[in-house]
């Protein structure tokens, strides 16, 4: 008896080190090798950005930060991950936020964001924070958030078992040797080269306001105020935002978060001069050219108000915030 309780335990404690190494292992190599966006901003770590924009794919195609840059002279980095809610914006700004410096964060909010669920089909990409479930704040949304199984703490490679079909470990040593997108030269930003050609009817309607979204809008606010990051929120243009996207109770709400965080709102959702078809590639996502144009003037205005304190210099013919917003 006693010799069977002993090798029960030397497998104990072989299975147990055997599983501490192999969780270990495979949350470093996903960590270390970033292939998509979530994976790349958080590899980031010790760095000092004087400005990030933080949202769903009208941040991630719609904030061009190297022209930023380029208007400014300052750093800033584009964390916008596609159709990603207000919860996966949470648990992305927060661990950013662990490893790194920001000094002002500005934060892309309209209708669509604040109903994920009917406006997105992943609002939350769960399989994107599997690696840090280690993370209390990660765990808890996770849980509240998604079917969460609590042996993937205690079992760390169990998390990537379940997600095989996304961390591909069969191919791990492929993932360490090729990263399938590079968003260092672009910061971040992804341009999009599409032009719309005509106005056909948008099908989708605008749903209300969620209260899931709203509660982690608030997290977000309190965040930035935990960290004394100044949060400055923006709605980006929309092509025929008053047509198709106009929600009623989204502007007095979203003034409302603003002035309880102490945050700025600026509304380009309907800025006129952006309203060409040739700058957009659909309804809710300006081209490259779009993009640079409204990145070199309203983004650019906003970072070096808030950045460095003064606005900058415009060239002739071009307007400013109040002019685009038909004030």
């Amino acid at each position: 008896m006693k010799g069977f309780l002993k090798k029960l335990g030397l497998f104990a404690l072989v299975f147990i080190l055997l599983n501490m190494l192999l969780g270990a292992l495979l949350t470093r190599v996903y960590q270390w090798y970033p292939e998509t966006k979530h994976d790349w901003i958080f590899s980031k770590k010790d760095m000092h950005y004087d400005y990030a924009f933080l949202g769903s794919s009208r941040t991630l195609f719609m904030a061009d930060i190297n022209t930023i840059d380029q208007h400014t002279g300052l750093q800033g980095i584009n964390l916008g991950v596609d159709g990603s809610g207000m919860a996966d914006n949470f648990l992305t700004l927060y661990l950013f936020l662990r490893k790194n410096q920001v000094d002002a964060v500005f934060f892309q909010v309209d209708p669509l964001s604040l109903s994920s669920d009917s406006s997105f089909s992943d609002p939350f990409k769960e399989q994107s924070f599997i690696p840090y479930l280690n993370d209390c704040e990660v765990y808890t949304t996770s849980k509240a958030l998604v079917k969460t199984r609590w042996f993937w703490r205690v079992f760390p490679w169990s998390r990537f078992v379940e997600f095989n079909s996304v961390y591909e470990i069969p191919n791990l040593l492929l993932r360490m040797a090729i990263h399938h997108r590079n968003f260092e030269t672009q910061k971040g930003y992804i341009p999009l080269t599409g032009i719309m050609h005509a106005e056909p009817d948008y099908p989708v309607k605008v749903k209300q306001c969620t209260r899931q979204d709203q509660e982690f809008l608030e997290k977000i606010g309190l965040l930035c105020h935990q960290y004394r990051v100044p949060l400055i929120v923006y709605t980006a243009p929309f092509f025929n935002y008053e047509k198709y996207f106009r929600c009623p109770e989204f502007s007095p709400y979203i003034q409302s978060i603003a002035a309880k965080y102490a945050a700025s709102y600026y509304d380009f959702s309907g800025a006129g001069r952006y309203n060409q078809l040739s700058f957009f590639e659909d309804y809710t996502h300006m081209n490259q050219e779009g993009t640079a144009a409204f990145s070199g003037t309203e983004l650019a205005g906003l970072v070096q108000e808030y950045c460095v304190g003064s606005s900058p210099a415009r060239p002739a013919g071009v307007p400013g915030r109040a002019e685009a917003l038909g004030q």
